[in-house]
């Protein structure tokens, strides 16, 4: 216990840190991104009693749980007070971390996860951002947790835990929501009866429902049209696919009007519509269709860019700290997959999980910081790769001297 207690305190010792370090530059009032602008601009009418709104309307281009943990800030100096409470979720989210790697392997291997977890650049740099990762990784390693408790104690409780979780999450960030369906699936499979198996799925689902639906009403009411989380997934799919997108290949965020731009033409209607998107999605589909090789070198493309260890544009210290917690955990992270896909029924959210991240940002958007999500569970692979070799050198190199008598 004392060992995690220890990861906790160092995890959250390094990332207040970078935001002392960051706000004593001058760089603490930025934040940085267009998105944080408006995540922004959203916590502060819905302070305001102005509702979900952003510049002068009513907004569905965004879930609602981030700008509402925004809000918890705003009488506070900001954006230091949110990134202060993103340290700590990034801490907390070390001990979550120790807790799946824990339940699924051993002591050894949680605490492991939680200490590459605490020590990672990207993780650490990551509260800065006025952005959903750190909160939605934060969700999600709460919902993984369920599931592993559920899979180890068949307990019901748990599922109901999950369920309410995958909705928050995916109510954080809208990425998920043709993954959580998935896992509704998983519970089909199994050695339990089939009542039993359907009985979970069915009331996974129903929760995650449940949790999403009041924002799914919302919205139909607000548009009068089936909307569920956003009104962005066709604007997403034609910036990563247009006729205009290079793909990006310097691993930065996406910079609209330089790596791609929305058409031009007098018929396309305005950004951020039901009529936007669905407009959208069918010229990238139908540009798809003319240039299937243009969009498979696309899809090359971002799985570079996405996976590559760094931004190409960083500071040389930059360069290093990410190189040096990145690429070790990946490979190791990859070999301990390898090694444990005998045991794919309990580990079978999670492995549908990378394959689900890896495929949906192969054809959607793809930088660096999209992988954010799902590096902690690499972390509890590559923890348990290096738990195996521990033992190895121990077994190897330890010297037994025998009880003089």
């Amino acid at each position: 216990m004392k060992k995690i207690v220890w990861v906790f305190l160092l995890a959250l010792i390094f990332r207040l840190a970078i935001t002392f370090v960051w706000h004593q530059m001058g760089r603490g009032d930025t934040l940085t991104t267009s998105d944080g602008t408006l995540f922004y601009e959203i916590a502060k009418n819905l302070v305001n009693g102005e509702g979900f709104h952003a510049y002068g309307g009513p907004v569905t281009r965004r879930p609602p749980m981030y700008p509402f943990f925004l809000t918890l800030f705003l009488n506070f100096p900001f954006p230091l007070a949110a990134q202060v409470a993103q340290a700590l979720l990034g801490a907390l989210s070390c001990l979550i971390l120790y807790g799946i790697g824990k339940e699924l392997f051993n002591d050894k291997v949680g605490w492991i996860a939680g200490l590459l977890s605490a020590v990672d650049y990207l993780s650490i740099r990551q509260v800065l951002s006025i952005l959903t990762e750190v909160l939605f990784t934060f969700f999600l390693l709460c919902f993984f947790y369920c599931i592993i408790r559920f899979y180890k104690s068949g307990k019901k409780g748990w599922i109901l835990g999950a369920g309410i979780l995958a909705g928050v999450t995916l109510l954080t960030k809208d990425v998920l929501l043709f993954y959580f369906p998935l896992v509704g699936l998983c519970f089909l499979l199994g050695e339990e009866s089939l009542r039993v198996r359907l009985s979970t799925s069915v009331l996974f689902l129903t929760v995650f429902l449940a949790t999403i639906a009041p924002w799914v009403i919302r919205n139909v009411l607000l548009l009068q049209k089936p909307v569920l989380i956003t009104v962005s997934s066709g604007h997403t799919f034609y910036l990563g696919n247009g006729p205009q997108t290079l793909g990006g290949t310097t691993g930065e965020e996406w910079e609209l009007g330089k790596k791609t731009d929305y058409p031009k033409t007098s018929d396309f209607p305005p950004l951020y519509t039901v009529e936007a998107d669905r407009y959208l999605f069918k010229k990238t589909f139908n540009h798809i269709v003319a240039h299937p090789g243009r969009f498979f070198e696309l899809v090359g493309i971002k799985i570079i860019n996405m996976w590559r260890p760094y931004e190409s544009r960083s500071p040389l210290l930059s360069k290093i700290f990410t190189t040096v917690t990145y690429i070790p955990v990946f490979i190791l992270g990859a070999v301990g997959v390898g090694k444990t896909i005998h045991q794919w029924e309990k580990l079978l959210p999670i492995f549908v999980f990378f394959v689900y991240m890896f495929g949906i940002h192969a054809v959607t958007l793809a930088s660096i910081r999209y992988r954010f999500p799902v590096m902690p569970l690499l972390m509890v692979f590559a923890a348990y790769s290096l738990s195996a070799v521990f033992e190895t050198l121990r077994r190897k190199f330890v010297v037994y001297h025998p009880c003089e008598v």
